[in-house]
């Protein structure tokens, strides 16, 4: 009985996939030839979407089928006859083996790189110093998670006079031959995840708990790197780097937001979301890039040596499983990771100068000399401006097509998300229809804060709690949180910038403010400029320059140098013989103390 049910029940289900294949097939088919002859209605859509959704839903209940079938066959034929077993056996394997010989990842040619000098170049090839050493240590955070060798850097500093010498001869030998023995580089792979409650793996965030000794040498290598780094990396990308910052990229954003607004201009904003960007990295490519800004072997065996003998256990309810080879990719927890990310990020800039200059992308002007912006990177955040035509939409796509290619870094278009201004809804649509993406709305969130929209808007932030808010800023003892004056913690904000605008230092939000609103001089009045054309955000911080005025005699001392304050040792002990030595080369202006007072 049951045996004529189940044939009654295939016959129903499963004789008619081929016609529910066709079936889905002509709906979808009907819905391009309407798409060809002019824009499509969103229910229209929505029919192709679910044709397509039937015609996998059929493939996959037919590809069961025959996997079943499959099975069967080897059932009955597999295990009486040898040579069938494997013939069987052979092909899957030369089906399903992979060869990666013959590929390789395209490169370009004539872009010029930025490149480190010679005496960097040397420089950064010197043996190691005790000294850098002992400050990569104390650089270290002591409390982080411990990883395979099961110490943490507490540990490390309190017994440091012990095994100073062991340290001092390994960083020895390391320079000399460039390897690392087996074990010393592994670590393990912890997934935090990412939302309250996650379902699926790309729900969590691989990080690496590495061992203490590796993460040393990664920490004294990306100190040396650190000093060259400026110099090769374009002032688009704010992040990791000594006087660069997150709201860097914030304000210019805002301001090239303000400018399009004002200014009528057509223009979209295009942000990427990059998919697993540390994972997919290409070593070979970063190698190419390395060699590109001029880096010497020795220092490039390095960091093949860094990434190449890298080992990776997965904790899975605190158990480590079995090791295995990474093949490609960056640890995030490794202190080489954001920097050497930097230079991948840094090919994406080369791409899109490249085709401004061929003349196939055209950026947005900013200012009365018309300084083009086009471009804002902040690690794996990215964010392409341009004017609102079509070749800018096409060229955007083939520029992140080519960098895919290249670093292997790859973008996830479902995430990303495309805004326009002073554009049609319509043209924005098929716009994101082209790119694969979501239709933004200004105003927008990009690196967590508001853009483009009004700073009081009720709408980013939360309700206001109808309390006695001067007692809820006093600090415990009088009663109250301890929680600061808003008001007061934003002028100091604020005043940072006003700080910062004169401190000598150049950066891409200087020439974006200067350009807009002070014709491009780099001696400026921060005062002197009409408040009806400038920005909310920069008006409130031309207000904060004009309260300060006091201060400018304070600034324009930045040649007079202090003393800073003693640190105490390695081993937590203030050391009053060797004090002073270690204290001496510690030096901050004027200016920087200002700033951190502020």
């Amino acid at each position: 009985m049951l045996k004529e049910f189940l044939k009654g029940w295939n016959r129903e289900v499963f004789e008619g996939m081929e016609a529910q294949f066709n079936k889905a097939a002509k709906k979808v088919e009907h819905v391009d030839m309407k798409n060809e002859e002019g824009e499509l209605e969103d229910f229209e859509l929505e029919e192709r979407h679910e044709g397509f959704q039937e015609m996998w839903a059929a493939m996959r209940k037919k590809e069961a089928i025959w996997k079943q079938k499959s099975r069967s066959n080897w059932v009955q034929l597999g295990d009486a006859n040898t040579r069938f077993f494997h013939r069987v056996a052979n092909g899957t394997r030369a089906q399903n083996s992979i060869s990666g010989e013959d590929w390789k990842r395209p490169r370009t040619a004539g872009i010029k790189f930025k490149q480190i000098s010679q005496e960097r170049k040397e420089w950064l090839e010197r043996p190691f110093s005790e000294e850098e050493i002992e400050e990569g240590l104390r650089s270290c955070e002591g409390t982080k998670a411990l990883g395979p060798d099961g110490y943490n850097f507490n540990f490390l500093k309190c017994v440091w006079h012990s095994i100073k010498e062991d340290f001092v001869s390994f960083f020895k030998e390391f320079h000399q031959n460039g390897r690392l023995v087996g074990g010393l580089n592994s670590s393990f792979l912890t997934l935090i995840p990412k939302k309250l409650s996650p379902t699926e793996l790309k729900d969590y965030r691989p990080i690496s708990l590495i061992g203490c000794v590796y993460k040393l040498l990664a920490k004294v290598i990306s100190h040396k790197l650190k000093t060259v780094m400026p110099k090769i990396i374009s002032d688009t990308q704010s992040a990791f780097l000594g006087g660069r910052q997150l709201v860097d990229s914030i304000l210019v954003l805002n301001e090239v937001v303000d400018e399009v607004k004002k200014m009528k201009r057509q223009a979209f904003v295009f942000k990427a979301n990059f998919e697993k960007a540390y994972d997919c990295v290409d070593w070979e490519f970063l190698d190419w890039m390395m060699g590109s800004f001029g880096f010497g072997t020795k220092w490039r065996g390095w960091i093949k040596e860094c990434l190449s003998t890298a080992r990776v256990s997965i904790l899975v309810k605190g158990s480590p499983t079995e090791e295995f080879k990474m093949g490609k990719g960056l640890r995030q927890g490794d202190p080489l990771s954001p920097f050497l990310f930097l230079m991948i990020g840094e090919r994406l800039h080369d791409l899109v100068n490249k085709a401004e200059t061929e003349d196939m992308f055209h950026r947005i002007p900013i200012g009365t000399r018309g300084l083009d912006v086009s471009l804002l990177q902040f690690a794996d955040d990215t964010v392409i401006m341009g004017r609102a035509n079509s070749s800018n939409i096409f060229m955007v796509k083939c520029i992140l097509r080519w960098f895919e290619l290249m670093s292997g870094v790859k973008i996830n278009f479902s995430k990303s998300s495309v805004c326009g201004f002073n554009v049609l809804e319509r043209w924005l649509k098929g716009v994101a229809r082209v790119l694969q993406c979501g239709v933004g709305k200004t105003p927008f969130i990009c690196l967590g804060m508001p853009v483009g929209g009004k700073l009081g808007s009720k709408k980013f932030w939360r309700k206001i709690p109808w309390v006695n808010w001067e007692l809820v800023c006093c600090s415990r003892m009088k009663g109250g949180l301890g929680v600061p004056d808003l008001c007061r913690r934003n002028w100091a904000l604020l005043g940072k910038w006003w700080a910062r605008l004169g401190d000598g230092l150049e950066s891409l939000w200087k020439q974006v403010v200067r350009e807009k609103y002070y014709g491009g001089r780099r001696k400026v009045d921060i005062t002197g400029v009409e408040s009806g054309r400038v920005s909310k955000i920069w008006n409130d911080v031309v207000k904060i320059g004009g309260m300060s005025a006091g201060l400018r005699n304070l600034l324009l001392k930045k040649g007079k140098e202090d003393h800073w304050w003693w640190i105490h040792g390695l081993d937590g002990q203030y050391v009053v013989k060797t004090a002073y030595e270690a204290l001496a080369p510690i030096k901050c202006t004027l200016v920087d103390q200002f700033c951190k007072m502020i």
